[in-house]
């Protein structure tokens, strides 16, 4: 994605060659990023959301250094997705955290509605290429977690945490439109 590619790998390139002199376990680093994406959304039910979206920035380099010392030790694949697929699960918990926190705190059922509109967007693309055909080549401002995260950010200095989840809903909703186009061309 985006802020993987311009952000976390730049960062993850620099700081690679100290944390494998200091024999750093990627899964460490990775099993950080899922923790802090974990707490992220116990902060964003207990109401506290930008401490809740600081920590889901916290998670993305991490993550990312955790994957590249990974590939430059060879780990094998089965953990890198088995890792993919932890912090995928819990960034989606925590989606609907901050979903159920808005909806809370608003008493009104767009948040929550948004979340899940951006989920079941993320889901039908995942399905779609599974099952249909994967694009070859991915636009780098597709729905990722990390790029979805980031989008929060301009929303969350304002205060316009709904507009922020119906920004993402956009984004995710663009995505699969993009990936059916792509898949009808191949």
């Amino acid at each position: 994605g985006l802020v993987d590619r311009f952000v976390f790998a730049p960062l993850a390139r620099a700081a690679a060659p100290r944390a494998m002199q200091a024999m750093l376990d990627p899964q460490w680093l990775r099993g950080g990023a899922a923790a802090a994406t974990l707490f992220a959304g116990l902060g964003f039910l207990l109401g506290w959301p930008t401490t809740g979206l600081l920590l889901l920035l916290a998670a993305g380099p991490l993550d990312t250094l955790g994957r590249h010392l990974a590939a430059l030790g060879r780990r094998s694949r089965r953990d890198h997705r088995r890792w993919s697929l932890v912090r995928l699960g819990l960034s989606a918990a925590a989606l609907l955290a901050l979903g159920t926190h808005l909806t809370r705190a608003e008493a009104d059922w767009s948040p929550l509605v948004l979340a899940l509109a951006t989920l079941a967007f993320l889901a039908a693309g995942t399905t779609h290429q599974r099952w249909v055909a994967r694009p070859s080549r991915s636009p780098l401002w597709f729905a990722e977690v990390d790029n979805l995260i980031w989008l929060l950010i301009p929303f969350a200095l304002t205060g316009w945490w709904t507009a922020g989840l119906a920004a993402q809903a956009g984004l995710a909703f663009a995505t699969l439109l993009k990936l059916q186009q792509l898949s009808g061309r191949e």
